[in-house]
């Protein structure tokens, strides 16, 4: 049974909140909603969190999240908050076995056999949902990306967190730009500036781009995870990369009470996730496509958002080539299965998207129908490369394997239908997506 609590707070300069929270008998785990009454309209919610009021990264991820709702200084919502999460520990305390309603001025609400449902009708419609990558990694939540040895795990996700904080399309989908933390429990800094380096310079980036940190790891993470938050919270993080999810557990993946705990942990951090993981064994190549799960317990996948899988059908014969799956999208439609290829090239790593008729992904069970597709133009070619990020007429030469004539004209065409921009320094920028131009 659940323990809930009640009221109304007026603050000395007017303002009025309408807070409420609950605490289920597992544990201090609250969920608290706070509300600002408009006049014939229906409330603002300014705060809805779930956490731990006695932990004080939980009132600065509440400040933060109302500011930026409400416009006022972080400040003085964790003064407030501060006041109000001592009072509902207090009504709330862990050993009352009944429910409680706090003290207040609000005599409208009721509170039966501890339970206190919140009306979705009564509720304000949510804002749009946000994405780290539009369609393929949710904002705020827990992504995984598995697969087994040599599919190119930790590079893809070195691709996702150079595009993020470059905010470049990833696979042409688009990013929210912000910073990333890499939480590193495989490799040291060095190995991974290595790696991002080289994606950065794969997509045409002079460097690796500003709002990339690295965290070299060794506790497991449910350990860290309030200084995490805090860290998140200071440096405000977009999204957080954990390579990899099987160091990070510091117990049994298979254990249910192992992953629940941690992944209950990261969900308390204020960011987005992208944890690269192994996979459960395989059999055939055929029944792994269909049936693949990341490596230990089923909680793993069940309270991960979205899950990316990677399979290479020959890695020994053809590195670098993997299938993209995107087996669950907890928020829409998944994201078309993608065979893709990592080129490695003098100190560069290019990412490209293969047809299924190429090498070795004719081997495969398609999930979609292997029908031939055209290949593209080379107008298309082209403007997929500098939405990709190539700017130079050389790079996009390099990108492309098109002759630099065949560029030039290319280019002027774009430009003449404003589908990319043509800066005073000579080089081009996109304008416009790829499907405005049909």
């Amino acid at each position: 049974m659940a323990r809930t609590y009640s009221r109304t707070v007026r603050f000395p300069d007017g303002e009025v909140w309408r807070v409420s929270g609950s605490q289920e008998r597992m544990g201090p785990r609250f969920t608290v909603l706070i509300e600002v009454p408009r006049e014939g309209a229906t409330p603002l919610t300014i705060a809805h969190l779930q956490g731990n009021p006695l932990d004080p990264m939980f009132l600065e991820r509440f400040a933060a999240q109302a500011a930026s709702r409400n416009g006022a200084a972080p400040a003085i919502y964790a003064e407030r908050l501060t006041a109000i999460a001592q009072e509902i520990i207090t009504a709330i305390p862990s050993s009352s076995p009944a429910p409680f309603r706090g003290a207040g001025d609000d005599d409208d609400v009721s509170v039966k056999g501890g339970l206190t449902p919140l009306s979705l009708a009564g509720l304000p419609s949510p804002p749009p949902r946000a994405w780290v990558i539009d369609g393929l990694l949710p904002a705020e939540r827990i992504g995984l990306l598995f697969g087994t040895w040599g599919a190119i795990k930790s590079t893809l996700a070195a691709f996702i967190a150079v595009s993020v904080a470059a905010g470049l399309p990833f696979l042409g989908r688009a990013t929210c730009q912000g910073r990333v933390l890499w939480l590193d429990y495989e490799e040291d800094a060095a190995e991974t500036k290595r790696k991002v380096e080289s994606v950065a310079q794969g997509l045409y980036l002079p460097s690796a781009p500003e709002g990339i940190d690295h965290l070299e790891m060794r506790d497991a993470l449910v350990d860290v995870a309030p200084d995490l938050a805090h860290l998140c919270v200071e440096r405000q993080y977009a999204l957080v990369v954990l390579d990899s999810f099987g160091p990070a557990l510091g117990g049994d993946p298979d254990a249910p009470e192992t992953v629940i705990p941690t992944m209950e942990s990261m969900r308390s951090v204020p960011t987005s996730w992208l944890c690269v993981d192994h996979e459960a064994k395989a059999q055939t190549l055929a029944s792994a496509l269909s049936r693949r799960t990341p490596f230990g317990s089923v909680y793993k996948g069940a309270l991960a958002r979205s899950l990316l899988s990677v399979v290479s059908p020959d890695a020994t014969n053809y590195p670098g080539h993997v299938l993209l799956q995107h087996m669950k999208n907890s928020y829409g439609p998944p994201f078309p299965s993608t065979p893709l290829k990592a080129v490695w090239d003098s100190g560069r790593t290019f990412l490209e998207v293969c047809h299924w008729e190429e090498p070795p992904f004719t081997t495969l069970p398609s999930p979609v129908p292997q029908k031939a597709a055209p290949p593209p133009t080379a107008l298309e070619r082209v403007l997929t490369a500098v939405q990709a990020g190539a700017s130079r007429v050389e790079d996009i030469v390099r990108r492309t394997k098109l002759a630099e004539g065949t560029v030039r004209n290319q280019l002027v065409t774009l430009t003449r239908d404003k589908a990319v921009a043509r800066t005073t320094d000579g080089t081009y920028t996109p304008s416009a997506p790829m499907e405005d131009l049909t």
